[in-house]
């Protein structure tokens, strides 16, 4: 029997010692952590240094700097100056050891931001990401491009005396039919009433003509514009400030020559001069002798 324990040992020893191979992943021992001071407000145009260390237990081998907006995407016009990562070191202070600065420039805009510093030494890997803001720079409040071009047209159906039906999106102007005789190339839309079926359409110049309105009869080859009705709200065409905001023009869309019209709709031209015009039916007064409100932004 005493012969016997001293073998028991070894395979209960070599046994405890497969069953813990075989169960229990070695830990990866690689830490690093990162530690930012607060940023104060950013009040002009300047350099801001960054404060904080990291540390590991390993050697630090990359630090990489990204700086997000409120949209969450990385702002190109804050750049981060720094010094390269000194080979062997296991902390490193962000202000003297890397010389860590934000930059404003006169491109940034003011408002809130993110600094994330990702550190990396050996297999670990870790992210500090710290907010701040910004108010001495660039006010970026207002709408971004190029103001929109809008206008308010007062169009009249085929039996109104006293406002044009032909429309020219481009000059902002309804002509009446004595002067639309010599402008049908800059005609973009009539608006007119149809006893057939008792409704007010708005439609190209040359479905006037061929729709036998007498203001048209006589006009040479009317333009055939192409326009559609949108789905866009009232609300949603009076914010549109910048024409890019302004929806491309989807020539897919244009199928029809006329549309029966109401207050509150929004139709998308393609005027003679190749203009993108959005129009919203402001008011509209119905019959032959009615007429409608239209606003438009280009």
């Amino acid at each position: 029997m005493n012969k016997l324990f001293p073998i028991l040992v070894v395979l209960l020893a070599l046994g405890l010692g497969l069953i813990g191979c075989g169960l229990t992943e070695p830990e990866d021992d690689d830490k690093v952590s990162v530690s930012v001071s607060p940023i104060p407000e950013i009040t002009s145009v300047s350099n801001q240094p960054i404060e904080g260390d990291i540390s590991g237990n390993v050697e630090i081998t990359d630090i990489t700097y990204t700086v997000l907006n409120s949209a969450r995407t990385e702002d190109k016009t804050i750049t981060v100056s720094r010094n390269n990562v000194p080979p062997g070191k296991k902390k490193l202070d962000l202000k003297d050891d890397l010389a860590v600065v934000l930059k404003v420039t006169e491109q940034t805009c003011n408002g809130t931001y993110e600094l994330q510093i990702t550190v990396t030494a050996g297999s670990a890997t870790s992210t500090k990401p710290v907010s701040f803001t910004v108010s001495g720079a660039k006010d970026c409040s207002g709408p971004v491009g190029t103001a929109v071009v809008t206008a308010t047209i007062n169009a009249g159906s085929n039996g109104n005396t006293a406002l044009g039906s032909s429309i020219d999106l481009d000059a902002g102007i309804a002509y009446k039919s004595n002067d639309a005789a010599s402008k049908v190339a800059d005609i973009d839309l009539c608006y007119s009433f149809s006893d057939k079926v008792n409704q007010d359409k708005l439609g190209s110049p040359y479905w006037a003509q061929l729709s036998g309105y007498g203001y048209a009869a006589l006009w040479a080859d009317p333009p055939q514009t192409k326009f559609y009705k949108t789905a866009l709200t009232k609300d949603t065409f009076d914010a549109i400030t910048t024409k890019e905001q302004i929806p491309p023009f989807d020539a897919a869309k244009a199928t029809a020559s006329s549309y029966v019209v109401a207050a509150n709709e929004v139709y998308q031209v393609q005027t003679t001069a190749g203009a993108n015009v959005l129009i919203l039916i402001n008011a509209k007064v119905d019959g032959k002798a009615g007429s409608i409100t239209m606003k438009t932004a280009k």
